[in-house]
């Protein structure tokens, strides 16, 4: 897990000094031709929006190195960070947020926490980008025997097919289920057309709590 740790950071720098500056240097320069384009020119939304949209990678990739280089010091704040999700996605959602957490608070191993944050996040960003909710809650569950984080939303649920196969070209709920088998964890996804969605992950605590990892 160190020498896995040490890799992450390695790449956190990787991106920070090249695809991040990269896309710095791009948005200031979409902001200088923009100011130079006349507000008549048919060109003028279409530079802004790209201008928009490579905010939002920058918003993206940022957050990104942040969870890559994620600490120990982070163990314990799992609830806040996943409290912050709907800030840091820049996007007009007026879906209610509600995070609770029962059992005394154990810390995880800073690879765990990353990867149950990554999970809890991609259910998260499902639910206000995709699945038009209006109620979302996500649920912490810190037992001696395990962790179990559970993201409830309200929205349109997802198709069968897509549940099973997942969205072409798209890997979020594969990308999510290969994470939790990784640190030895289970996902199940509950979902139907119109119904919403339930997103269940749970970590053994002899794998994820700190004093009990082996």
């Amino acid at each position: 897990m160190e020498e896995r740790l040490s890799e992450r950071e390695r790449i956190a720098r990787d991106l920070h000094d090249t695809l991040l500056q990269g896309l710095l240097s791009a948005s200031l320069q979409l902001h200088v031709a923009n100011e130079r384009i006349d507000a008549s020119s048919p060109a003028k939304p279409l530079l802004e929006r790209v201008s928009q949209l490579v905010g939002m990678t920058i918003v993206e990739v940022r957050n990104a190195v942040h969870g890559l280089r994620a600490g120990a010091s982070a163990a314990d704040e799992l609830d806040v960070a996943l409290a912050r999700v709907k800030d840091e996605l820049s996007i007009d959602a007026e879906a209610g947020l509600r995070i609770t957490a029962t059992g005394k608070a154990m810390a995880l191993h800073p690879l765990i926490r990353d990867e149950v944050y990554r999970i809890a996040r991609e259910a998260l960003v499902n639910a206000l980008r995709h699945a038009g909710a209006q109620s979302i809650d996500v649920r912490l569950a810190y037992m001696p025997e395990a962790l179990r984080v559970v993201v409830c939303d309200d929205g349109s649920g997802i198709a069968p097919e897509l549940l099973h196969e997942g969205r072409k070209d798209h890997w979020g709920l594969p990308g999510m289920q290969e994470r939790a088998n990784a640190i030895g964890g289970t996902l199940r996804v509950r979902s139907r057309r119109g119904h919403g969605t339930e997103v269940e992950l749970t970590i053994p605590g002899e794998v994820g709590y700190v004093k009990r990892a082996r």
